[in-house]
């Protein structure tokens, strides 16, 4: 089964989000990779997941 580039993005960035460098580094790969779509998607899909960090933190 292939992967899509959203979802193989997501994962990358669900592994590395500990390290701060290498997720920047992964995050423009992923924007720049993908189609204008794709790339609001996983926007809000980060910004989905700050918001259920800081909960769990809180």
């Amino acid at each position: 089964m292939n992967m899509s580039l959203l979802s193989y993005s997501k994962t990358i960035l669900s592994k590395v989000k500990c390290y701060p460098n290498i997720y920047k580094k992964e995050y423009k790969k992923a924007i720049k990779n993908l189609d204008p779509q794709e790339a609001r998607e996983l926007k809000e899909w980060l910004q989905q997941q700050e918001v259920e960090y800081s909960e769990m933190t809180a």
